[in-house]
């Protein structure tokens, strides 16, 4: 049995120091009241053909809320994606609403043919769309926890692809949502693909 791609645990200054000088000044009362700080929870993941999993981990730090996507690969575990500094940042989600702190959660994962990686945030009910490199090529669903009209949601919990058809699980409405590829999306796929190839006189027509 082999273990890999475990979530790294997040310190603050305060808790550094914290840690320090308990270290530095023990007693039995710090000893029995301290707690071991635990990484977050990977809650999904998928697999490809490709020798590579990627896993989404839901809220974490509440200041950056980086690295919750990653892709890793099966013979080292290493994160490939951990220095690009494109996933999640781009469309990361913090407001209030109603009195509410309204935080990122991404919640489930998937990723298509091309590489193209789907990430279901389940307090904004979004779906974000990043390409191969982590950049965001788009985002849509929403409701809030609050949609009632159909392509948003009020409990937004996990999504699957098949094949150019997104599936989206709706546990409050119990329903599930289906998104179909339009012709513009298909266009930007082909028009990105190209682009990372290095392929810019074929690409160039398709982002015209």
């Amino acid at each position: 049995v082999e273990f890999f791609g475990s979530n790294d645990v997040v310190n603050s200054l305060t808790t550094v120091f914290s840690n320090i000088m308990s270290r530095v000044f023990p007693n039995n009362a710090k000893k029995s009241a301290s707690v071991k700080t635990l990484p977050f929870s990977i809650v999904d993941l998928c697999m490809r053909e490709d020798d590579f999993v990627y896993t989404v981990t839901g809220r974490t730090d509440y200041v950056s809320q980086k690295g919750q996507i990653r892709r890793l690969f099966i013979g080292t575990g290493s994160n490939i994606l951990s220095n690009t500094g494109n996933f999640v940042d781009q469309g990361y989600n913090n407001s209030r609403l109603g009195g509410e702190n309204m935080l990122q959660d991404l919640c489930s994962i998937d990723v298509d043919e091309s590489g193209f990686i789907y990430a279901l945030d389940s307090k904004y009910g979004r779906i974000f769309v990043y390409d191969t490199t982590g950049r965001m090529i788009t985002t849509f669903g929403g409701g809030l926890g609050y949609g009632e009209q159909e392509g948003v949601f009020k409990k937004a919990k996990a999504l699957a692809l098949n094949g150019d058809k997104l599936l989206v699980l709706d546990s409050f409405k119990n329903n599930i949502t289906i998104f179909k590829n339009n012709e513009y999306f298909d266009l930007i796929k082909q028009a990105q693909l190209l682009t990372l190839d290095g392929d810019y006189t074929a690409a160039e027509g398709l982002w015209r």
